[in-house]
This record gives C-alpha cells, sequence and structure tokens, in this order.
C-alpha cells in the first residue's frame, strides 16, 4: 500500500484508528482513605487484607487516535474473541467514532491476529469503504 497521501493532508492522521485487545487481570486497590482507621493510645489498628491480584480478567478491545483512547470495551471472562464477536465491535464502535470525528473514510491499524483476519471482517472493512493498512507479519 502506498502511503505518499500522507504527506498532501494535514489532516489524515486524525483518520487513523489504532485497535488492539489483551486479557489484563483485574483487581481494585484499596484507597487511602479506605485503609485509615481510629485508635486508641496504645492500640494498634487492625490488619486490612489486600486484595488479590487475580480477583478476575477482562478483555478489553481499545481503540486509539490521535486525541487518546476513542473507545474501549471490555469482555468478561471465559470469552473467546472470535471474528463475529470482532466483526460487531467494529460495526458498533468504528461509525459513532468517525461520525463524532468528523471522519468520511477511517484508516484502520490492527494486528494480524485470527478474528482480525478473518473473512467476514475484511468484508465489513471493504463493504464500508474503510482502509486497512497493513500490519508487519
Amino acid at each position: 500500500m502506498n502511503l505518499s497521501w500522507l504527506s498532501h493532508r494535514k489532516d489524515d492522521l486524525r483518520r487513523f484508528i489504532c485497535l488492539d485487545e489483551s486479557w489484563d487481570e483485574f483487581f481494585t486497590l484499596l484507597q487511602r482513605h479506605q485503609a485509615r482507621s481510629w485508635v486508641g493510645p496504645g492500640t494498634s489498628a487492625e490488619p486490612i487484607p489486600r486484595a488479590e491480584l487475580h480477583e478476575r480478567k477482562v478483555l478489553p478491545i481499545v481503540g486509539m487516535d490521535v486525541h487518546g483512547v476513542a473507545f474501549w470495551k471490555t469482555y468478561e471472562e471465559n470469552i473467546t474473541m472470535t471474528a463475529e464477536r470482532y466483526k460487531s465491535f467494529l460495526e458498533e464502535y468504528i461509525p459513532k467514532w468517525a461520525i463524532h470525528r468528523n471522519i468520511r473514510a477511517p484508516v484502520q491499524l490492527h494486528d494480524n491476529a485470527r478474528p482480525h483476519k478473518a473473512y467476514v471482517v475484511q468484508e465489513l472493512i471493504e463493504d464500508r469503504s474503510w482502509i486497512e493498512l497493513p500490519h508487519p507479519p
């Protein structure tokens, strides 16, 4: 793909949306004000058990543009990212983002994971006239 068209138009970078997903461990840190307690002189505070670092896992999909995080969605544990699920994510979020940013032809960059390169996803990208940047192998 020839990217020479980028150097000619100043606003082209705002058309880019980078997408990625990754399994993350989800936990909630105890806030400082939650750890405080009143104790009398000569006594010690009751120990507060620490949260487990492995309470649960979530699968966030994040879309980032030149302004930062543009949109995201999390999936719960035991979910497999399939081509259909990824396609429905794109159908839901890319048009909203494009309307909000006043973009007619979004330029997408995502990795070469199987759901991203599946026929149903590639067909959606082609049908909507979106541009997909090639990701190195």
